[in-house]
């Protein structure tokens, strides 16, 4: 009998198979490295980019903040399968942290999100969110450089020093800010349809702020790299939670 799905990892060539239909609702990962990238815009940016008119963008005093999520992956796998078997990849997104204007509570809106995983068209296939494939990233021990299909997002970061004062006051000021939204919303392909995503941390690791400089390139514009945080060895869990029609 055929396999349902059968794609072959052009790095290691290993054939993944998937004998039977299962609905990929929660995703589990062991994730190395974290990465945010941030960048002071203005807020006209922050509301082209939210597809929801129920969502606020937060303003970190009186500046609005885009931030590159950037999440490097020892291995993901549906919560069906054992998390070691799942296989090992990188993933960036846009972010915004924002309100929900319904009832106060802290959200995001996470937009396109991009892999370098040959198995991203499969989450698309089994339910969960489809992630664009073509992700090409550069990491050295000094330079983390990202580059989405179509460039249509770029993210090149060099070891040096960066800011010195930045709208975030310390670490704690920071992780506080990003970890208080675990509700996301999401773009799902060219229609209106807006996913739901809950992001679940596991472990209590925290972000520490890194010095490097550089520049975030979006089909919004180009700006200079405000700060950059970094979290390691997180355990995450991302449930579907469904969709806002």
């Amino acid at each position: 009998m055929n396999p349902l799905i059968a794609l072959k990892d052009p790095d290691t060539g290993k054939v993944w198979k998937l004998d039977q239909f299962k609905e990929i609702k929660n995703v589990n990962a062991d994730v190395y490295e974290r990465w945010v990238i941030n960048c002071v815009v203005p807020e006209e940016v922050l509301k082209n980019l939210i597809k929801v008119d129920f969502l606020e963008p937060i303003l970190v005093k009186g500046k609005a903040i885009l931030s590159l999520c950037a999440i490097f992956m020892r291995h993901a796998a549906p919560v069906w399968m054992p998390l070691n078997l799942g296989p090992r990849s990188h993933n960036c997104a846009l972010r915004v942290a924002c309100i929900d204007t319904r009832d106060g509570s802290q959200a995001v809106w996470v937009d396109e999100r991009h892999t370098d995983s040959f198995l991203g068209p499969v989450l698309g296939l089994l339910g969960f969110p489809p992630v664009v494939t073509g992700l090409k990233v550069k990491h050295t021990e000094k330079v983390l450089e990202f580059d989405t299909k179509n460039n249509s997002v770029r993210c090149h970061l060099q070891k040096g020093q960066g800011e010195e004062e930045t709208v975030f006051e310390n670490d704690k000021h920071f992780d506080d800010y990003f970890c208080a939204g675990i509700r996301s919303y999401s773009p799902h392909g060219k229609g209106k349809r807006i996913e739901i995503i809950d992001l679940h941390k596991m472990k209590d690791n925290k972000f520490h702020k890194q010095e490097m400089k550089g520049f975030l390139q979006t089909p919004f514009g180009k700006w200079p790299v405000e700060s950059v945080y970094l979290t390691e060895n997180g355990l995450y869990q991302w449930v579907h939670e469904g969709k806002v029609a």
